[in-house]
């Protein structure tokens, strides 16, 4: 089982992580600027990343801004598309599916993380 990150870029293409209250420390500090965020809204079109498809959202989610010349990667994958330019300073969904050790186990977290992403949203007041 893979324990670190092998700077594969693979989290970053699939269209980077949702937000989580414990990440409110990188917006407050500057490492995440508010700028390079989103919302999905309840009842927006969103990606389920574990069935990969369309589904309709049952919260809101806060995502980091995609790439707009690279599909959905996140903004912060290197131009060479295998680091995260933000490593140290990672969103916490990232940081759990590097500790996880791959991906696929670290999937069954995001329905519970994102109604974490709700608290982010009533905090922020957004």
């Amino acid at each position: 089982m893979q324990t670190s990150c092998t700077q594969c870029g693979e989290c970053c293409r699939k269209g980077g992580p949702a937000l989580h209250i414990e990440d409110k420390f990188l917006i407050m500090q500057g490492k995440l600027p508010a700028s390079g965020l989103f919302t999905l809204r309840k009842g927006e079109v969103g990606m389920d990343p574990v069935e990969n498809k369309k589904i309709i959202l049952e919260e809101e989610i806060i995502k980091i801004q995609p790439d707009s010349n690279r599909d959905w990667a996140c903004i912060h994958l290197s131009e060479k598309g295998d680091a995260c330019e933000v490593y140290d300073t990672r969103p916490l969904e990232i940081e759990r599916k590097i500790i996880e050790g791959d991906m696929d186990a670290a999937m069954p977290m995001l329905p519970e993380m994102e109604k974490q992403a709700a608290s982010l949203l009533e905090l922020f007041k957004i």
